[in-house]
Parts: C-alpha cells; structure tokens; sequence
C-alpha cells in the first residue's frame, strides 16, 4: 500500500511540474506579466466603482443624442468604428477583450479562435460568447472611426494582415503581429490618423502608450480624452 501511494504522490508531481512548466511557456509566448494583470484589474476595479455613473451617462447620450443610421442589434444602433470592450473572457489572468465594429460584424483577434488569426464575427457571436460589453463611440466627425472601420476590413479582413499572428508582445508598430486593444488602438492610427493616448503614470502626461488595454478605451478620464463616449452597456 505504501509503495502505490508513494507512486501515486510520484505522478502527481510529475503532473504538476509539467503543468508549472507549460504555465511558464505560456506566459512567455504571450507576454504576459504580473504586471500587466496587476495594472488590467486595477483598470476593472476602477471601471466598476464607477457603474453609476456611466450607466447614468449611457442613458443621458441615448435621450439627448438622434442615432445615425447603423447596424441594429439588440435593440441598439451599432455603428462603423464602435469599439466593444468585454469583461465575459479569461485569458492566463486577463479578463479584458476588445473589437471594433466593421460594416455589420465586430473585428478582433483572440489566441483560442480562428487559429489566432484576425477574424470578423457576427453581432450574434460576439454576444454568445462576450455578453458583458460596453460600447464606445468617437463623439467628432464620422470621418475617423468610419475610416478605421475601412482600415479594418481592408487591412484584417482582405488585406495583408488576415494573417497576423496573436502576440502580446507585439508593439503598436508592428504590422504582422496583433493582440485584441492593438488591433483596435492600429485601425484608427493607420486608418484615420488617430492617436488613442494613455495616462503616463510616471510622468502623468498624455502619450501614446507602449500596450494598450482594453480597459484603457472604457476607463474613466481616458476616453472622455480623447472624445470618445460610452453609448452603450449590455450585462454590465
């Protein structure tokens, strides 16, 4: 009896050494560090401390605000260049994810779909799998976030990019390599000539950042920054 426990204890330590050590593998592919967790769950905490309000900013957009004409779902008018940001997903520590809406589909890209790939979902996907979402819209001219939606098809859909791998190590220079915000963060800096800009905590000025968040497009002082809105909330 002693010796099967000893070989049980034996395996079970061989299993948790090879799951420790794919753990390491994973974070190394991905680039994903304490740090980033740390600052992306401080985003959220913010974010929900704050429900009242943007549920109370949601609703007051909506009465004083005639939609353009968009894509309708759920009751709600989508529009080019509508960024949708979630808390419905885990990856390795992170829970947020981000996609912007091109003509009557959400553009992202994600590790577990599509090979890890760009790929352009329907509303009805996107919800089944995401329903926790916020939506944030350009407040100026239609111009830039329907040219970053034009950027996104082009680009990720039909253009050299549907083949971007999924890094987050990748910088927001980077043309052939992507993570969910950086796609978002490229369509409108190569599509409209826009620039998202962070809050540097070290020099607390304004800058475009080294990685973007998804949170960094629903976070409080952020996006009123850069005039943006958040229009509208499901499940959240």
């Amino acid at each position: 009896m002693k010796k099967f426990l000893s070989v049980v204890l034996c395996i079970s330590l061989l299993i948790c050494s090879s799951i420790l050590v794919y753990a390491d593998e994973f974070s190394y592919n991905y680039g994903i560090s304490p740090k980033l967790i740390e600052r992306e769950q401080n985003l959220l905490s913010e974010i929900e401390s704050n429900l009242d309000e943007i549920h109370a900013q949601i609703a007051e957009y909506q009465q004083n605000t005639i939609q353009p004409r968009g894509v309708q779902y759920g009751g709600f008018q989508y529009l080019d260049g509508d960024i949708l940001v979630t808390k419905s997903t885990i990856l390795w520590g992170l829970t947020g994810h981000a996609g912007i809406l091109v003509g009557d589909k959400v553009l992202e890209i994600t590790p577990t779909y599509n090979n890890g790939v760009p790929a352009a979902i329907p509303m009805a996907t996107w919800f089944s799998r995401y329903p926790e979402t916020m939506v944030v819209r350009y407040n100026g001219e239609r111009d830039i976030p329907v040219d970053a939606a034009w950027y996104g098809h082009t680009f990720y859909v039909n253009g050299a990019g549907a083949d971007n791998e999924y890094s987050l190590v990748s910088s927001l220079t980077s043309l052939d390599k992507d993570y969910c915000s950086s796609l978002v963060w490229k369509c409108y800096h190569y599509g409209a000539n826009f620039d998202y800009e962070v809050l540097d905590g070290g020099t607390l000025e304004w800058t475009i950042p080294v990685t973007i968040l998804p949170y960094d497009f629903i976070m409080d002082g952020y996006y009123q920054h850069n005039n943006f809105s958040i229009v509208h909330s499901v499940n959240w």
